[in-house]
C-alpha cells in the first residue's frame, strides 16, 4: 500500500504544478494572466489609410472606466492615441486612421493602459506591443 500512497502524492503535487506552469492558473480566475494577441491589418499598412487592430483572444479583462488607450507609434513621430470601450472578449476590433505623413518602416501598436499588474516578478510582464510595417502612400 505504501507504493500506492506515493503515486497518489506525486499526482496530487503534479496537477497544481502543471496549472501554475500553464500561465493561467485557476487561482483568481482562469483569464487573469491572459495577454491578448493583437493583429494589424492590412499588412503592410499604408500611410494615409486606416488600419484595423483586432484580437480573437478572450481575456475577460474589464474595460477601464475611461476605455482602452490604443497607441500607434513610430520612432520618428509622436504616437497616435485612440480610446475604445471594446472588450477583449474574442471580438476586439478598433480602426485607427494613419495620417498621410506617417513614416514608412517599422511601427508599433499597444494598449497603453492594459493592466498587467497581476504578473509576478518572475514572469513576462511585457506590454502589448505589436510591431508592423508601414509603406508610403
Amino acid at each position: 500500500m505504501t507504493g500506492g500512497r506515493v503515486r497518489v502524492g506525486v499526482v496530487a503535487l503534479a496537477v497544481p504544478l502543471l496549472l501554475l506552469l500553464s500561465g493561467c492558473s485557476l487561482i483568481g480566475g482562469a483569464q487573469e494572466n491572459c495577454l491578448p494577441h493583437i493583429t494589424v491589418s492590412p499588412s503592410p499598412a499604408v500611410a494615409g489609410e486606416p488600419i484595423v487592430l483586432a484580437s480573437a483572444d478572450v481575456c475577460g479583462a474589464d474595460v477601464p472606466a475611461e476605455g482602452w488607450t490604443v497607441v500607434v507609434g513610430h520612432a520618428e513621430q509622436p504616437p497616435i492615441s485612440v480610446t475604445t470601450a471594446e472588450p477583449f472578449d474574442g471580438s476586439f476590433e478598433v480602426t485607427v486612421d494613419l495620417p498621410p505623413d506617417f513614416p514608412a518602416g517599422r511601427a508599433y501598436v499597444n494598449i497603453r493602459n492594459w493592466d498587467y499588474s497581476t504578473c509576478n516578478d518572475t514572469g513576462s510582464c511585457a506590454t502589448l506591443d505589436v510591431g508592423f510595417e508601414v509603406v508610403a502612400e
